[in-house]
C-alpha cells in the first residue's frame, strides 16, 4: 500500500516485455494519491501493467484525493477487487475513486473490468466513482463489466465527465443532488465510442421525482453533441435513492439533437 503524499511526485509504473501484476496481499488502498497541501502530485499506469485488488477488500484499488490526478494509458488495467466500502472516504465502490476539486482521472487507454461492490446502496458503483467537483476524462480504453448498485461508473453532482476518442463505458450514472445541481457529461468532438446505459439518478426516494429533476434538462454539452453521438448511448433508467426503485428512461423520454432530456 502505497501513499503518493509529497508534492511533485510523480509515479509511472510500466511492464517491461509482457504483463506485470502487481497485487494486493491484504484488506485496503493498494495507492493513495494526494494528501492535503501538497501539489502536483501523479500516479500514471502504463503498458502492461495490472492492478489486481483483493477478495474480501474494504476499499477501492486506487483512491485520488486533494487535487493530484491518476492516468491510464494503453495496456493497463485494474481488475480483481471485491470490496464493501460504503462511504467516499474509502471510495463507495470497487476499483477507483477520484474526489475532491482538481482531483483527476484521465483514461487514455487499458480497462477498468471484472471488479464488484459488494453493498448494496444506491451510490455504490463497481468501477470509477468520482464525486466532489472532482474532473473525469475518457480518451480511450474501457470501464465495463464491473459490478454495483450504481453500475460501472457514477458521477457526483458538480462533477465533470468528458468523453472523447474511442472510450467506451458499460453503465453509467450521473448523479443530481437537487433538481439544480447535477453531475456534467460532456461529447468532444469526433467520439467513436459508446454507453452502453446512461441512467439519471437523483439524491431523492421516488424514481418519479427524478425523472421530473431531468425532465427539459440538458444532459450531454459539448462540440460533439450530435444526433449521431446521442444514439451511441443506450438510455438506462432513473434512479432514486431506494435501491431498486427505477424506471426505464426510453418509455417516456429521449435524449434530443442537442443533448436535452425530453418527453416523448
Amino acid at each position: 500500500m502505497q501513499n503518493l503524499n509529497v508534492s511533485g511526485v510523480k509515479l509511472s509504473i510500466i511492464g517491461l516485455g509482457s504483463e506485470r501484476k502487481i497485487t494486493l496481499t491484504a484488506a485496503g488502498r493498494m495507492f493513495t494519491v494526494g494528501a492535503s497541501g501538497q501539489t502536483g502530485i501523479e500516479l500514471a499506469l502504463g503498458d502492461n501493467i495490472t492492478l489486481e485488488g483483493f477478495n474480501p477488500n474494504n476499499n477501492v484499488v486506487v483512491y485520488v484525493q486533494n487535487g493530484a490526478a491518476l492516468t491510464m494509458l494503453n495496456g493497463s488495467k485494474i481488475t480483481g477487487n471485491r470490496s464493501n466500502a460504503t462511504v467516499a472516504g474509502t471510495g463507495a465502490g470497487a476499483a477507483v475513486a477520484v474526489t475532491g476539486t482538481g482531483s483527476t482521472f484521465t483514461m487514455k487507454g487499458g480497462t477498468i473490468t471484472g471488479n464488484t461492490a459488494t453493498i448494496s446502496d444506491w451510490y455504490i458503483t463497481g468501477g470509477l466513482y468520482a464525486a466532489d467537483s472532482a474532473s473525469v476524462i475518457l480518451e480511450g480504453g474501457s470501464i465495463e463489466g464491473n459490478t454495483g448498485v450504481a453500475g460501472d461508473i457514477r458521477i457526483g453532482q458538480n462533477t465533470e465527465l468528458t468523453l472523447s476518442g474511442t472510450a467506451k463505458t458499460g453503465t453509467l450514472t450521473l448523479h443530481a443532488q437537487t433538481s439544480l445541481i447535477r453531475a456534467t457529461l460532456t461529447i468532444d468532438t469526433g467520439w467513436a465510442g459508446s454507453v452502453a446505459g446512461l441512467n439519471l439518478q437523483g439524491n431523492t426516494a421516488a424514481a418519479t421525482t427524478v425523472a421530473g429533476w431531468w425532465n427539459d434538462k440538458t444532459v450531454l454539452t459539448g462540440a460533439g453533441v450530435n444526433a449521431a453521438t446521442v444514439g451511441q448511448i443506450t438510455l438506462g433508467n432513473f434512479l432514486s435513492s431506494t435501491v431498486g426503485d427505477t424506471e426505464a428512461i426510453s418509455t417516456t423520454h429521449v435524449i434530443d439533437a442537442s443533448g436535452v432530456l425530453v418527453t416523448k
